[in-house]
């Protein structure tokens, strides 16, 4: 018997299959718990925040903002430590408080933000918050240790 011939389908100009080109979905990123080094700043940065807000910039609020509890706090810190920044601050200090609270504390809870979300690859960096526009700022002693 010869072989049948399928008969020709009729050409259309509508597509009946589609393709899509789209790539596999990213991997669930990993828990920070499990990303040892990343858990470490994580905690590093969640207690700083409060510390930096409450222990550091102290000085910069306006009375009325000053709770008593931080005053509290700040009493506990220079009968401690005798911090003599915190003590007698020298002129440089108040910037030095300013660029801490415009660059520092952004940083660091963009910083809690990202280690919280977490991925592979590194994330993006906000050009505002590189490590070197503060360097002019801060005082000659302190910039050794940049």
């Amino acid at each position: 018997m010869p072989a049948q011939i399928a008969p020709p389908r009729p050409k259309s100009s509508l597509r009946t299959t589609t393709t899509t080109n789209t790539a596999p979905a990213p991997a669930p990123p990993t828990p920070v718990w499990t990303r040892k080094r990343d858990f470490l700043y994580l905690i590093f940065f969640l207690i700083h925040i409060p510390t930096v807000l409450f222990v550091d910039l102290y000085a910069i609020y306006p009375a009325p903002l000053r709770l008593q509890f931080m005053t509290d706090l700040r009493t506990y810190y220079i009968r401690t430590y005798r911090d003599q920044f915190s003590i007698s601050p020298p002129a440089w200090f108040t910037a030095y408080m300013w660029m801490e609270a415009l660059y520092h504390l952004p940083m660091s809870v963009w910083a809690v933000r990202n280690l919280v979300v977490g991925s592979e690859s590194p994330p993006l960096f906000p050009p505002f918050l590189t490590r070197f526009p503060p360097i002019p700022f801060a005082p000659i002693h302190a910039r050794r240790i940049i």
